[in-house]
């Protein structure tokens, strides 16, 4: 099964961040969402194929700034999350 997931827009509001920073989150977010997805896969609502074009998650909670791996890994698991 090929999943492929475009994310259009990915706002952090409130987060502080410089230009490296968010490459590292963003790295990290599409590394950790990949292996979530070639290990649990997706939800039944989208095993045959579909479009979601928002994915609604729960609130993280606080974040540290100074991880921005560790925070591409919370926003990954969220996002996993509300396509399960």
């Amino acid at each position: 099964m090929n999943i492929n997931i475009h994310i259009d827009r990915l706002l952090l509001d409130g987060i502080d961040a410089t230009p490296r920073q968010l490459t590292l989150v963003k790295s990290s977010l599409e590394a950790r969402l990949a292996n979530l997805l070639a290990r649990k896969g997706i939800g039944p609502q989208l095993q045959n194929g579909g479009v979601v074009r928002t994915v609604q998650t729960d609130p993280m909670g606080p974040v540290s700034e100074s991880d921005p791996s560790g925070l591409g890994d919370r926003i990954a698991r969220s996002v996993h999350g509300g396509l399960r």
